[in-house]
């Protein structure tokens, strides 16, 4: 089941490696190859998130609009309409999206939650039965892509029944005729993968998220606001089943109540809380059923759902569309349409007064679970310590598990490494010290004389080449310049009478050029020294000594940049001097 690779994928044009969609990935399916993140599907849940959370809109998942506007002009289709969709839409677009998708063209427009009622009552007679062990529901098709992918061990746990979606598209082709196609609107992005599967070939011919449904409405700009009020074109009664989409939706819909203090009864929402509940180990046999979903607080917070609605809002559009709650001007209500007035399709009149009616259907609700290859993979310590002595980790102190990386752990992230879906240069703080090494070593083997001051004008550091120019040594480091030099131009330079300073001065019976600046952020002070004994010091001569100062400087920053690369924002202070250096620097040139 490969499907995420076919419907996500990375804009690699916007993707600015950033490691956002690797830290946020929940199952850490994403991986980066030449500076670009990738989807590894065979480790993807399709649970959306990483779309939804790209600040640069790189990743985007397969539009389907096309397919579905194809079906719709060749023969009849049915829409099955997710129960989210009066959390999207509220109460009065809700009432007019039936009518606007028969605009479109579909045959008939149900809701889902048909098929939600079947799949609760299917449950419920598993879960009644005496030789049940089974206590996990299967309606969220991410969480079942992570039980197959990371615990397959509890796939017994698992009710085996299909999806709503799954459910209402064999009902509406039993209904129908099997010539009939079905396009599911809905919040989900693992829907799409779903309807792939071969094992429910067929079934669903499409799928759409509301997100693509706007689009084709703008497409053939229809405004909800213009259609009137409809019904769906049931069969059954939905009832509680509308509440599918919150947490506890499909415990109420069986008539389970769950207030929260039952201890063998739960229901929960988030991937964090999803993956707790398949590290319970023995505790799972004291479960008598547990309602999971992937998207934090259910359906109403899923990737195709518009995120400008408060989430709260949705969740009482939902609640009150369930209830009965919609309050329709009496206009819309007496408003003559191309479809039958609401008055005239009372909600009681279906052809299924009750689901055990559907029992003569013969529906097959059997989910197929697939036990795929753990991709949990356990790696030697052995091959972990080896990432570490390449990454300079082998001292447990220097793992900061500072996930800059995108990972939780250093640990993690050598995991990552060794499954080929993370380099050694991801770390921030092992590349911040190499390029503090690479600027030292430039630093030491410079042929110019560098000493760095602090406020005080205190020696901070001084290179080789300084120490060999004014026969001193490190022992030095902490005592005042002027222990060493005349300090006239430093001062000069720390009291803000000059901005930098540009002269010949004369030590030990030989002549430097002395260029002396500031650094604001840190506020130090560099001097850089060039042995210019011998030589006659013109005006010209003296242009030419800043410039290769400069160039000098600049090779500094190229070599600390060529490390780091885009990591520069990280790098902290020693690339930020450098950087300040060569624009001082490129100042003085310009002046």
């Amino acid at each position: 089941m490969d499907g995420a690779k076919a419907i996500l994928k990375t804009l690699s044009a916007k993707c600015r490696d950033c490691y956002r969609c690797v830290r946020i990935c929940p199952v850490k399916a994403i991986g980066i190859k030449d500076n670009q993140a990738y989807v590894d599907a065979k480790r993807c849940i399709l649970c959306g998130t990483c779309v939804r959370e790209c600040p640069q809109h790189a990743k985007i998942y397969r539009n389907d609009i096309e397919s579905a506007a194809e079906l719709v002009q060749a023969g009849k289709v049915i829409a099955s309409v997710a129960p989210s969709f009066s959390a999207v839409y509220g109460s009065r677009k809700g009432q007019r999206l039936p009518s606007a998708l028969r605009r479109l063209g579909f045959f008939k427009v149900a809701e889902t939650a048909e098929g939600a009622k079947v799949v609760a009552q299917q449950t419920t007679k598993i879960m009644n039965s005496s030789s049940s062990e089974m206590s996990v529901c299967t309606a969220c098709p991410a969480v079942v892509n992570y039980v197959e992918k990371y615990c397959p061990e509890h796939l017994d746990k698992l009710f085996p029944v299909v999806s709503p979606m799954i459910a209402h598209a064999r009902l509406l082709k039993k209904i129908y005729g099997p010539d009939v196609s079905v396009v599911f609107i809905g919040p989900c992005l693992a829907k799409k993968q779903e309807a792939e599967r071969p094992a429910y070939h067929g079934d669903v011919d499409v799928v759409l998220t509301f997100s693509e449904l706007n689009q084709w409405l703008a497409r053939e700009n229809i405004l909800l606001e213009d259609c009137p009020p409809d019904n769906f074109d049931n069969s059954i009664m939905p009832g509680y089943a509308k509440l599918f989409p919150l947490p506890g939706g499909m415990l109420k819909t069986m008539g389970i109540a769950q207030d929260g203090t039952q201890r063998e009864i739960m229901h929960l929402s988030g991937m964090d809380n999803v993956k707790l509940l398949f590290e319970l180990g023995n505790a799972f046999n004291d479960l008598e059923i547990v309602e999971p979903m992937m998207c934090s607080e259910g359906c109403i917070n899923g990737l195709g759902i518009n995120p400008e609605i408060n989430l709260f809002e949705r969740r009482a559009n939902l609640i009150n569309y369930a209830a009965g709650k919609i309050d329709l001007p009496a206009a819309d209500i007496n408003s003559e349409s191309e479809s039958k007035p609401l008055t005239d399709r009372p909600e009681e009149e279906h052809e299924f007064d009750d689901v055990d009616d559907l029992d003569d259907l013969d529906l097959d609700l059997t989910a197929v679970l697939t036990s795929e290859e753990n991709i949990g993979e356990d790696f030697s310590e052995e091959q972990i310590n080896q990432v570490f002595a390449m990454m300079d980790k082998e001292d447990p102190e220097s793992r900061l598990n500072c996930g800059a990386c995108g990972y939780s752990s250093c640990r993690e992230k050598a995991k990552a490494v060794l499954r080929g879906m993370a380099g050694i240069e991801m770390c921030i703080p092992y590349m911040r010290k190499l390029a503090e090494q690479r600027a030292d070593k430039i630093m030491d083997s410079s042929p110019s004389g560098i000493v760095i001051l602090d406020e005080a004008l205190n020696i901070l550091a001084m290179n080789a080449s300084f120490c060999d120019y004014f026969i001193c040594g490190k022992h030095l480091i902490g005592r005042n310049i002027s222990y060493l030099l005349d300090a006239q131009n430093f001062e000069k330079v720390a009291t803000g009478v000059k901005e930098y300073t540009s002269a010949i001065v004369s030590c030990y019976g030989r002549e430097f050029h002395q260029l002396v600046y500031r650094l604001y952020e840190e506020n130090q002070y560099v001097g850089i020294y060039t042995d210019v004994t011998g030589m006659l010091v013109t005006e010209a001569k003296m242009e030419e000594l800043k410039t290769q100062t400069i160039k000098k400087a600049q090779e500094l920053l190229e070599h600390q940049i060529k490390v780091a690369q885009t990591m520069a924002k990280f790098l902290g202070e020693s690339t930020a001097r450098s950087e300040e250096l060569v624009e001082r620097l490129m100042g003085t040139n310009e002046s």
